[in-house]
């Protein structure tokens, strides 16, 4: 994949942070892994700039959604993925709205984390401004 690109791995499960940067890592991706919204909110203010975040949605104070919001205020060019054990529409919604580039539903396959971190850290993607779903979000509805 790239050699050059870094992400921020935001979670509060040790075991998914300690898998996905293994994962990560294996591809040659500089990763950053934060414990918490707050961690990574101080790092992100701090002036940590990772090419993309992988945030959990279900977390302590402040929670995915929360901590998506502020990254926003500090930083509104990052691109934000959103990790999360519940498929609810609502909160994809909700994410989205908030600035986040896309959702994955764990437990995720490899291949579909692949193709996210294709979409979003090729060369082309950095071109695009516009979440690539916004047109699915139309669709769901609130």
């Amino acid at each position: 994949m790239s050699d050059s690109a870094s992400i921020l791995v935001i979670d509060d499960e040790p075991g998914f942070l300690r898998l996905m940067s293994a994962m990560l890592e294996a591809d040659s991706y500089r990763v950053e892994t934060a414990s918490s919204g707050a961690e990574a909110l101080e790092r992100v203010q701090r002036g940590l700039a990772p090419d993309l975040v992988l945030l959990d949605l279900l977390m302590p104070e402040p929670n995915g959604l929360e901590t998506l919001e502020r990254i926003r205020q500090v930083q509104p060019a990052l691109k934000v993925i959103m990790l999360s054990c519940v498929n609810d529409s609502r909160k994809v919604v909700q994410a989205i709205r908030l600035g986040a580039q896309d959702y994955l539903t764990k437990p995720f396959q490899r291949a579909e984390l692949d193709a996210v971190l294709r979409r979003y850290l090729s060369p082309r993607a950095a071109a695009v401004e516009t979440p690539g779903w916004k047109g699915e979000v139309e669709e769901l509805g609130e």
